[in-house]
């Protein structure tokens, strides 16, 4: 986002994000310290609008200090035109041949990353031929089990 502050700022032209801020669970606000550290926020207060997911995140925002006028509803993405590609690419080029179950984000409990993968052991056991791709940062309760 640095970068992107500042080439916006040398551009002249607006400066939007879409933080994608998880908030975890109210009992464990591991997730939510990793998503609303203080640098994470002054860099939001920096833009000219920020896409919310949810109701909950553009209150959240607003609580640690992102201008309301700047939150707004939607994920600032045109569906139409992140849609397509060839699905049989990665198939062909690592010689997978069943389903691929993909869990693309940060790799933790309250993402539903260990049930996962303790979901998919349990398909293994039965002779599934699925595939378990993750992509995406680790929490330490995540590689620590």
């Amino acid at each position: 986002m640095y970068a992107g502050l500042q080439a916006g700022e040398s551009l002249r032209v607006p400066v939007v994000a879409t933080p994608c801020t998880h908030l975890g669970e109210e009992a464990n606000d591991e997730v939510r310290r990793h998503y609303l550290q203080p640098h994470q926020i002054r860099l939001l207060q920096c833009c000219d609008k920020v896409f919310c997911m949810t109701t909950t995140e553009m209150q959240h925002l607003e609580q640690v200090g992102v201008t309301p006028e700047k939150v707004v509803p939607g994920y600032g993405i045109d569906r139409e035109l992140t849609v397509g590609g060839n699905p049989e690419y990665l198939r062909e080029r690592y010689n997978i041949d069943g389903p691929v179950v993909l869990h693309r984000g940060t790799k933790a409990f309250d993402k539903g990353s260990m049930t996962l993968v303790e979901a998919m052991k349990l398909l293994w056991q039965r002779d599934s031929k699925a595939w378990l791709v993750m992509a995406g940062p680790s929490l330490s309760a995540f590689t620590h089990t």
